[in-house]
């Protein structure tokens, strides 16, 4: 156990420094696309409040050309989109080759991420093997605690039908014994 618990904390030790830049980077990246949704929403917030004061004031034919030329700009971006993604891809891995500290950053984020994940992983494991020892360890000391109280009925005793049927318990037990001897001699045909 010795050895592994050393091999861990050599591991944790190798991989602290990709999974802080795994963090820092994605934390930064959050903000970034944080950043550009709102400048994006504040944007289409400005247009579509210039376009309702246009519809206020009474310029109705300039409002809506405004929104159907907004429109059709939309739609010819989404169209040409899937013709740009090829190109962005070859721009972005022409980009990586020829600045080796953004793509080496890139493979740390990467290797950061794999590794954040599996300690993740690794943990949930740990816990729920924890939760399952926590549980047994708790039914063995419930086991424990009623092997150790005191039944007062002695089990399955006359002692105990003595408590829950105090009259006649021996005469229900006879009878309820004669009707099945009765159905099982009825089935048999005797």
């Amino acid at each position: 156990m010795g050895i592994l618990n050393a091999l861990l904390d050599l591991l944790s030790k190798i991989m602290m420094p990709f999974i802080f830049i795994y963090l820092v980077l994605n934390r930064l990246l959050q903000k970034i696309g944080k950043i550009i949704a709102y400048a994006f929403g504040g944007l289409m917030f400005i247009y579509i409040v210039s376009i309702s004061f246009m519809l206020m004031v009474g310029d109705t034919v300039e409002a809506k050309n405004n929104f159907v030329g907004l429109a059709g700009d939309m739609r010819t971006y989404f169209d040409q989109l899937p013709s740009k993604i090829p190109n962005w891809i070859q721009t972005a891995t022409a980009y990586l080759q020829t600045h080796i500290f953004i793509r080496n950053l890139l493979f740390v984020y990467l290797i950061g991420f794999v590794c954040y994940h599996f300690i993740d992983i690794y943990n949930y494991r740990q816990e729920r093997k924890n939760r399952v020892i926590n549980s047994n360890q708790n039914v063995q000391q419930d086991n424990n605690i009623q092997n150790n109280t005191y039944d007062p009925t002695g089990g399955f005793t006359k002692a105990h039908f003595d408590v829950y049927f105090p009259e006649g318990w021996e005469e229900r037990r006879k009878t309820f014994k004669e009707q099945i001897k009765n159905v099982n001699n009825n089935k048999t045909g005797t």
